[in-house]
């Protein structure tokens, strides 16, 4: 269903927002601009 698919997304994403790793590489690749 497409409400799954979309419920797992938004899991994902909150849970990539609040892990430490968010903070690494991962930011830096996503947002560059904000880095430098």
């Amino acid at each position: 269903d497409l409400v799954w698919f979309v419920a797992v997304g938004l899991g994902v994403l909150a849970a990539i927002l609040h892990w430490p790793i968010a903070d690494g590489p991962i930011l830096r690749q996503t947002r560059p601009a904000e880095e430098a």
